[in-house]
């Protein structure tokens, strides 16, 4: 299970997250008889826990990006992945546009992941400040694909969201 924390508050933001996340490995072995067929299939799946970040910082603090759920995106671990789309994307125009972008790039290369499977949850929290009416203001982007159940901390803000896909995109304000 992992936990991810997201506070806005008028003064700032705050993000905290668990380190860790579930690895799993599996090895098949196939041996062929001399007339070419398979006779023993051995299948091992191991699960462990590994320590990677989860909450990320833009450079220059322009911005926070956190994460729960699927540990891979593009057969990387999920904060490599997100390191390159920042890496991409140091400058950007407004929070929209950027989330827009990042909930695009998801969807993209989680569809290829997952082909014919069912969809791995993932949630990915982005934040940082915005003007609203000559003041700066926090304010989170939430994009997820697992609508199986509200998130507590969002229940005045987000209608409830059903389906896997596509992933969905949503503001929160202070």
């Amino acid at each position: 299970m992992s936990l991810l924390l997201v506070e806005l508050v008028p003064q700032g933001i705050i993000f905290g997250a668990d380190r860790n996340i579930t690895i799993e490995r599996v090895k098949v072995r196939h041996e062929e008889s001399q007339d070419g067929t398979t006779f023993i299939e051995e299948r091992h799946e191991h699960r462990c826990q590994s320590p990677r970040p989860k909450v990320l910082r833009w450079p220059q603090r322009k911005a926070l990006i956190g994460y729960v759920g699927e540990a891979q995106i593009n057969n990387v671990p999920t904060d490599e992945w997100l390191y390159d789309f920042i890496g991409d994307h140091l400058q950007f125009d407004s929070f929209e546009t950027l989330a827009e972008s990042l909930r695009r790039s998801v969807e993209r290369q989680r569809r290829i992941d997952e082909g014919d499977n069912d969809p791995a949850p993932i949630i990915i929290h982005l934040a940082g400040f915005e003007e609203r009416e000559g003041i700066q203001v926090p304010a989170v982007w939430v994009i997820r694909n697992d609508h199986s159940r509200r998130p507590q901390y969002l229940r005045n803000y987000l209608e409830t969201l059903y389906g896997n896909y596509p992933l969905r995109l949503r503001k929160v304000m202070v």
